[in-house]
């Protein structure tokens, strides 16, 4: 059994095989396909009325059983993560510690403090040190169960998984004895809904911490070096391309200063592309001599000597369209390029959606002929599918992980 000091964690070690348990036994309970189970824990009054990770802790014959954690039971509640930690007799402890592992190393990032008449979340500030206040609430308490329920993205942020483990000081007692116990949102959560797609009829969608709904079949492609190489490229061209479309370039995470960069970026290519002459010739031929998808530098090349950007299929406009956006400084988490069905399920159409305010919009740069409003809207003028993509592609140093569906 390990001492943690106050307020500090000790170098734990993760557990391979933490499984699904019900009642006194070992035995994994199978989630596929989200089973709900309900079960009434025999010795107390709590229910479990959804789907739940329970892991049973062995009575520890040093410690008292007022002081012995029985077990830790997770379940998802709207946007909460509830969290039920039970002991072999009625609980006899004046404090003890809840931590939270969000990076997959040996220590935890979140410390939770757990007293009677409350708890408080931390984050760690420096290692074993935790001084940035993120929430505080009052636990719901019986005799042999301590019941909190913390705000998944206050302090998950956009994780699916994180992983658990409890410590007292008064006792001594930890649960699991080494390692951790892994808390995944999909295994608990249940939400869901059928949406009716244009082309490809009814898709399965579920929700994220954050609220948005995923598609479960969604195909999500990461290769950002080879849809947006050389990103962060600066040279004359660059300054002069960016100086010309006219805002700022510093990185930003703002709505409404999204919007705005997103609008300019959008009115610059109104008067930038190029469809035919000369200058439309030249820069396709320098285009496609490329034989790559394009680097800012590039893009910023056939501006500078071209007077405008060669303007091709869809997706070399949405690359050409994020690109920009990217340089503009509009967070990688904030949009990406979409894949979706146009007519046919054979037929694809590509475009970009953009994250604001909860809701994703689309913006699809074939339409760039249509004026962009003030407010965020979407805008399209295809029959594609816009408001269910099957894939996307992601930006350098984005997060984005999932298929949303956009509305």
């Amino acid at each position: 059994m390990r001492t943690i000091p106050l307020f500090l964690c000790g170098m734990l070690f993760l557990l391979s095989g933490n499984h699904l348990c019900t009642g006194e036994s070992k035995k994994a309970i199978n989630l596929a396909g989200y089973n709900m189970y309900q079960k009434m824990i025999p010795d107390d009054s709590i229910f479990i009325p959804s789907l739940i990770r329970i892991y049973n802790d062995p009575n520890e014959p040093g410690v008292p059983d007022g002081k012995d954690f029985r077990r830790l039971i997770c379940r998802i509640t709207g946007q909460n993560l509830l969290v039920s930690i039970g002991f072999y007799s009625p609980r006899n402890l004046s404090y003890f510690f809840c931590y939270f592992s969000t990076d997959n190393d040996k220590a935890a990032e979140i410390c939770v403090r757990c007293q009677s008449g409350g708890f408080e979340v931390s984050e760690e500030t420096q290692p074993g040190w935790y001084n940035t206040h993120l929430y505080s609430g009052t636990p719901n308490t019986t005799t042999y169960y301590y019941t909190m329920e913390l705000p998944w993205t206050t302090l998950f942020h956009n994780l699916d998984t994180v992983q658990c483990w409890l410590y007292a000081m008064d006792g001594k007692d930890r649960l699991p004895d080494t390692g951790t116990v892994t808390i995944s949102w999909w295994e608990l959560v249940s939400v869901s809904k059928t949406e009716t797609t244009l082309y490809q009829g009814d898709v399965l969608y579920r929700q994220t911490p954050e609220g948005w709904w995923i598609r479960t079949d969604g195909k999500v492609d990461d290769r950002s070096h080879l849809f947006f190489p050389g990103s962060t490229i600066t040279n004359a061209d660059v300054t002069a391309l960016l100086d010309s479309i006219g805002c700022a370039t510093t990185l930003t995470n703002n709505d409404a200063e999204i919007w705005n960069r997103a609008v300019q970026v959008w009115n610059w290519l109104q008067t930038h592309q190029l469809t035919s002459g000369a200058n439309y010739t030249a820069a396709q031929t320098y285009y496609q001599g490329l034989g790559n998808w394009p680097s800012i530098a590039q893009i910023a090349y056939m501006y500078v000597h071209f007077g405008g950007i060669y303007w091709g299929t869809c997706m070399s406009r949405s690359q050409l369209f994020a690109t920009l956006l990217f340089g503009v400084g509009i967070h990688p988490d904030r949009f990406a390029i979409a894949e979706a069905y146009w007519k046919a399920s054979y037929s694809q159409h590509m475009y970009v959606i953009l994250y604001l305010n909860g809701h994703w919009y689309y913006l699809d740069p074939t339409c760039i002929f249509q004026s962009i409003p003030a407010s965020p809207a979407s805008i399209g003028c295809t029959s594609a599918d816009y408001a269910h993509p099957v894939g996307i592609f992601t930006l350098p140093g984005s997060s984005l992980s999932y298929v949303p569906l956009v509305e």
